[in-house]
């Protein structure tokens, strides 16, 4: 019988480019105000004429006591907040390489860049541009203007080796002074790594989050200084668990 040829490792790659350009109208949008930037209904107070704001009517203050007209609550039900105004542009790229003796590697970049995030609300003239900033905090996150993504993948029989990276970019605290120096966050960047063993129906997996141990920005919001919603506050996370397929 005529001897098997040995297997050629494939010499065949993949790589694909993907650009989008993003271009939203939102009329009638329904959000909440302070989902959105929760100062916007104060600060729009403030700064109307004799405070004769419509939205003052969602502030409810102290009646009495020693705490008399200070601010004990404040409404910020769904509702139509008028227009929204989104512009911007993803791309994204994979690739698959030609199979090695040392594996199969699989490439992967995703990145957003958002030009514009401009909200106009009732009673209010103009828009509001929320691109580059933070205006919530905690309470909604960050719109930096670029946000990426990058992982890299090495397949080896049952082995399997990953690293991954974050990139966001600075954004600085909406409404805070000119030289304030917990008033801007740096961009930042987070690498993790994985890798991974397969035994038949079980996986042992096990990892490193936020290798370089990058601390949050110092941003004084009141509560948890600095945005929650967008950054790592856990630190370097050393992690590993087992799965069973069934």
């Amino acid at each position: 019988m005529p001897r098997p040829k040995p297997s050629r490792i494939s010499t065949t790659a993949l790589l694909i480019l993907l650009a989008t350009c993003r271009h939203d109208r939102i009329r009638n949008a329904i959000d909440s105000l302070a989902d959105t930037d929760p100062n916007l209904i104060p600060d729009n107070c403030y700064q109307s004429v004799r405070l004769a704001s419509p939205l003052r009517a969602l502030i409810t203050r102290v009646p009495g006591g020693g705490n008399a007209g200070q601010i004990s609550n404040i409404l910020g039900l769904d509702e139509n907040v008028d227009t929204i105004k989104t512009d911007g542009m993803d791309f994204g790229l994979t690739a698959t390489p030609p199979e090695t003796k040392l594996g199969q590697v699989r490439l992967d970049w995703q990145t957003t860049w958002l030009l514009d995030y401009r909200l106009h609300t009732l009673g209010q003239n103009g828009f509001l541009q929320y691109a580059g900033t933070l205006p919530g905090l905690a309470a909604v996150g960050s719109y930096a203007r670029v946000r990426s993504s990058a992982t890299a993948d090495l397949q080896h029989g049952p082995w399997s080796f990953g690293w991954a990276t974050r990139f966001i970019s600075g954004a600085h605290v909406l409404g805070a002074a000119p030289g304030d120096p917990c008033g801007k966050a740096p961009g930042i960047l987070y690498h993790d790594l994985t890798v991974s063993h397969r035994i038949g129906w079980l996986t042992i997996m096990a990892g490193i989050d936020n290798l370089a141990d990058q601390r949050p920005p110092t941003l004084i919001d009141g509560e948890t200084n600095t945005d929650t919603s967008t950054y790592d506050v856990v630190g370097r996370l050393i992690w590993a668990h087992l799965a069973h397929a069934f």
